[in-house]
């Protein structure tokens, strides 16, 4: 069971947040309360502090943005990155204060990236460790023909995913988590390895399979990881020589079909099915299975590689009320530069939330300096840990994703824009603001005329910079942020009810006994059958964390997690 709620309600001020703009079709504050600032960043100058902008009546500009807010299409509700080991390992090598300052730059909702939605992997990827003890291409159960799954175990992802995972949780309580298997166990596999070939497609070993991700799925979750959404496969279309496993469209329905969601429905597992990452661009392919009414009633979400570009647009115009994530970005090969921050990372993020995306997914959050993979590929990263030196360098890919994940909150939805400037693309938030995020990549400044109804600012976009103009109302009075509690449990063993102050936690039982305790692992609030039968939290009074409600019911062991934020 998940529950997602505001135990408030409070009037938003009005806003608007523009990157390059023309508003139309809004309402807008009377001028003399209508003020303008500006964020933008270039190579010498990143993320330069905001500044304010004069507004006139009249455009001096040669190229101009219009943007028409009573046109809108998708919402947007993700933007993230990927857990791997090798960005866990990186931060253990510097201080513990710094890797700290890291995971705030990414996760803080004031003055960080504010990633909500971020990726795990099931088993082995292309970064995990290698050392003499931790084999880099591992499953969760590596015991050959364990088809009851006697022995799946998540104790190597507690070395490091997990640590990592929670590391973000301080900042980011309620983030949530998908997943997805590079391989399945090796044993499952026609080749009998990890790296590359098809899956064994008998009904003992799809049946095996499906226990196997249902199992790591409750493991995950009981560990305090709000684990929402499993894509069943990363690239089905690859052959390479890292974890990998390759699916036709056809098995890909089949085992959705007939073996996870029935699977999952009958261990009652709270995790929503997601269709493979897909690197392939064939809307057909996309259609064998999301055409089947017998799968796609399980796939909530749709995932495409940046290799599945081409199809995005067919799929979004097909399946409207599907939600679409693009899962990871360009990984290129370690350059870490600013061209590569404009092409491909701008140019896909501007491509893929064009074309009806509702997330975006950037690849290795962070990775040492050698960026390698762990079978040789250096790849790019928002974030460069040097283990040598002890330093971390935010490489431009970093900024670039953050001037979308800093100002589009989730809930917002994508709107119309034109105008003579293309590289742009605008949102309109939940709380009234309009935000557009854009790109010059050309060589030489270009000047700006941002029209907000009437009124116009005349801005410089210089060279190959990020930039981003705010409007607001001067006006308005802030509010205080609102109180939100997430909450999941491993198995349906306790009711849960939500009140103003907090909730409500009543066992599905005659005999219990359960705490509430915290990550420090104080206990912050107790029951037993012998004393009351509801134990009741408020959250409103509890500082904002990660709780864990653990105990026994009728003899069966209960973990539920709750996620209070501010």
């Amino acid at each position: 069971m998940k529950i997602l709620r505001k135990l408030k309600t409070q009037k938003k001020p009005i806003a608007a947040v523009i990157c390059c703009g023309l508003l139309i079709g809004a309402a807008v504050p009377a001028q003399g309360s209508l003020k303008a600032k500006c964020r933008v960043s270039t190579n010498n100058s990143l993320w330069a502090n905001e500044a304010a902008i004069p507004i006139s009546n009249g455009a001096s500009g040669s190229s101009t943005i219009v943007i028409d807010t009573s046109t809108k299409y998708q919402v947007i509700n993700a933007f993230g990155g990927c857990f791997c080991e090798q960005g866990a390992k990186a931060l253990k090598a510097v201080d513990s204060a710094v890797a700290k300052s890291v995971m705030k730059e990414l996760f803080d909702t004031i003055s960080g990236c504010k990633f909500n939605v971020c990726r795990m992997p099931i088993g082995a990827n292309d970064f995990t460790i290698q050392t003499a003890t931790l084999n880099r291409w591992y499953s969760l159960d590596e015991t050959a023909n364990d088809t009851a799954m006697t022995s799946i175990s998540i104790a190597r992802d507690k070395i490091y995913l997990i640590p990592y995972i929670k590391s973000a949780m301080v900042f980011r309580p309620n983030l949530k988590i998908w997943a997805s298997p590079w391989s399945p166990p090796k044993w499952m596999k026609v080749n009998d390895d990890v790296p590359a070939a098809n899956f064994i497609q008998t009904p003992k070993m799809l049946n095996a399979y499906a226990l196997y991700l249902s199992k790591a799925v409750k493991l995950i979750q009981a560990e305090g990881v709000n684990l929402y959404g499993l894509s069943v496969q990363n690239e089905p279309y690859t052959v390479q020589s890292y974890p990998n496993c390759t699916w036709s469209p056809t098995e890909i329905r089949d085992f959705i079909k007939l073996y996870v969601g029935p699977r999952f429905t009958s261990d009652l597992v709270q995790c929503d099915i997601w269709s493979p990452t897909m690197n392939n661009g064939d809307f057909n392919n996309f259609n064998v299975w999301l055409s089947d009414q017998g799968s796609a009633q399980y796939i909530k979400t749709v995932c495409f590689q940046y290799e599945g570009q081409n199809a995005i647009a067919a799929v979004h115009a097909a399946y409207p009320n599907l939600t679409l994530y693009e899962t990871e970005t360009n990984c290129g090969s370690h350059e870490n530069n600013w061209a590569y921050a404009e092409n491909p990372t701008f140019q896909q993020m501007q491509f893929y939330l064009t074309n009806g995306a509702n997330g975006y997914m950037q690849w290795n959050m962070v990775l040492d300096q050698s960026g390698s993979s762990a079978w040789g590929w250096a790849q790019c990263s928002m974030i460069t840990v040097d283990t040598t030196k002890k330093t971390v360098t935010y490489n431009p890919q970093h900024y670039c994703a953050k001037h979308f994940s800093y100002y589009v909150q989730p809930g917002a939805k994508k709107i119309k824009t034109s105008g003579t400037f293309v590289n742009q693309v605008g949102f309109k938030n939940p709380d009234g603001s309009v935000v557009v995020v854009a790109n010059n990549n050309g060589t030489s400044a270009v000047q700006l005329a941002v029209s907000l109804g009437t009124s116009v600012i005349n801005v410089s976009a210089p060279a190959h910079s990020f930039d981003t103009y705010v409007f607001y109302d001067s006006t308005s009075t802030p509010v205080a942020p609102l109180r939100h509690m997430a909450y999941h449990q491993s198995q349906e063993m306790v009711k849960v009810t939500q009140s103003r102050n907090g909730i409500s936690v009543v066992p599905l039982g005659s005999v219990f006994s359960m705490v509430m305790v915290g990550l420090d692992g104080r206990v912050k609030a107790s029951l037993s059958s012998n004393r009351a039968a509801v134990m009741k939290i408020r959250t409103n009074e509890m500082a904002p964390g990660v709780y864990f409600i653990r105990g026994m019911i009728d003899g069966k062991s209960s973990t539920a997690t709750v996620h209070i934020q501010d």
